[in-house]
């Protein structure tokens, strides 16, 4: 029995666009032969589903980067986030970052995201990962639950030199998923984290458990596993998968599976 991870933008799909049927094939024919597959993305259970539900098998959800942990049908089996207030305090040492046309807001524990006003990047929350935005006023801190993620976005070139502060650096585990897009999660968490739970729980060898990925949030589960590299991953990516495959748009996640995975 393999375990399969796949994430989704740029990997499993091009843009938010719909999984490819070679990819889909090819996929569904490991489940068929008993493996497993895991979908490990930024998003939280409700954006991930839409794909993982297009699959019939052994199935897991990895969401907010390996923050929390589903089965196929939504019920959480992990959970790893921090106290709201500390998303609250973040948000206002970089206040200063909102007046750039940037956002600041967090995936809470209950599945929903909550930012203290909206934006465009909250609406693209609703529009493509179906997720329900809470707009929250801050006397409600104390009573909110903890968050899983916080999510700094923006355009590219007001996030990308974004100031984390040495104290948040060594308090936090920061990555990016996409040049518009650097999230914080708690310091030892991350989606390489959330793959070997899963691991252990299936009891599968670390040698069958096959990673795919292309971005920065990736690169830790494809260098801890038999990781697959997209065609179109970034050169950190590649530099420590165990194999590049063909890009995302020439259905990348079939070719590997039928020349590395199921060979």
């Amino acid at each position: 029995m393999k375990l399969l991870v796949f994430d989704v933008d740029a990997t499993l799909v091009y843009h938010g666009g719909s999984i490819s049927e070679r990819n889909k094939s090819a996929i569904q024919s490991c489940l068929d032969q008993g493996d497993v597959m895991a979908i490990a993305s930024g998003r939280e259970s409700r954006g991930i589903g839409q794909y993982l539900h297009q699959f019939q098998g052994t199935r897991y959800a990895i969401g907010a980067d390996g923050a929390a942990i589903y089965d196929a049908d939504g019920c959480l089996l992990f959970q790893d986030g921090f106290p709201f207030a500390e998303f609250a305090s973040f948000r206002e040492r970089h206040r200063s970052f909102l007046t750039q046309g940037g956002a600041i807001y967090a995936y809470s524990q209950d599945g929903t995201v909550v930012a203290f006003e909206p934006s465009d990047w909250t609406n693209l929350e609703i529009k493509f990962n179906h997720i329900t935005v809470r707009i929250v006023e801050p006397s409600t801190i104390l009573a909110e639950p903890n968050v899983l993620k916080v999510m700094i976005t923006g355009p590219k070139e007001i996030v990308t030199p974004f100031p984390i502060t040495p104290e948040e650096e060594n308090h936090y585990h920061f990555v990016r998923s996409d040049p518009c897009f650097l999230e914080m999660l708690k310091r030892d968490v991350d989606k390489a984290t959330a793959v070997e739970w899963l691991r252990q729980k299936l009891g599968i060898p670390k040698e069958q458990v096959y990673t795919f990925g292309d971005e920065e949030n990736d690169v830790g589960m494809i260098k801890a596993y038999q990781g697959i590299a997209m065609g179109n991953a970034i050169p950190a990516a590649k530099d420590v998968a165990k194999f590049v495959t063909k890009d995302v748009r020439e259905d990348g996640v079939a070719y590997a599976i039928t020349h590395w995975v199921s060979a």
